[in-house]
């Protein structure tokens, strides 16, 4: 089932389904969302704006809490504010059928698993995951049955190509294999 409210308990929420008998709207493994955590949002909006011609829509009731960006009018990723401690990057999201069996078979691979399954309501259920050589990335269910436009190779202003940096790509070839 989708997330929502037991009903032999209505105060209590169910966690979302991580393998649901509704399609996958992008294929298990592929790129579905990019979010920028930046330490100032507005330039971060302004730079990508300029360089990009996106949009930075507020989402939600702290306008600098998240943004969405968008070129014309499809979402192609997020700004964040970046955790202090940390330092602007870019994290991408990938679409898996179930998070917690995904989670679980990163962690049996070597990699880690920094914030563990969970919901976010009306979007749909991620974890934040690393590969054994650390480097960071999201799995992710969407709540929606549309595909994601995030990756869409050929159109102006979207992701078309993903890259991993590693000394070790033998290894790194064998993990994304497995889990993907």
């Amino acid at each position: 089932h989708a997330g929502g409210v037991d009903a032999r308990n209505p105060a209590r929420r169910t966690p979302m389904s991580t393998a649901t008998s509704r399609p996958l709207p992008n294929r298990h493994g592929r790129f579905i969302w990019y979010e920028y955590l930046a330490a100032d949002v507005d330039a971060a909006a302004g730079f990508y704006g300029k360089v990009m011609g996106w949009q930075a829509v507020p989402v939600g009731p702290m306008p600098d809490a998240y943004r969405r960006f968008e070129r014309a009018g499809t979402g192609v990723g997020g700004l964040a504010r970046q955790v202090q401690g940390a330092g602007p990057c870019w994290l991408a999201y990938i679409g898996v059928e179930d998070v917690d069996a995904t989670a679980a078979r990163i962690r049996a691979e070597g990699g880690g698993v920094h914030v563990p399954p969970t919901d976010i309501p009306g979007i749909g259920r991620f974890a934040m995951v690393n590969d054994p050589q650390g480097a960071v990335f999201h799995v992710m269910r969407g709540a929606s049955d549309e595909p994601s436009q995030a990756f869409s190779p050929g159109r102006v202003g979207h992701a078309s190509h993903n890259e991993l940096h590693t000394r070790e790509s033998a290894k790194a070839f064998a993990f994304y294999r497995a889990v993907f």
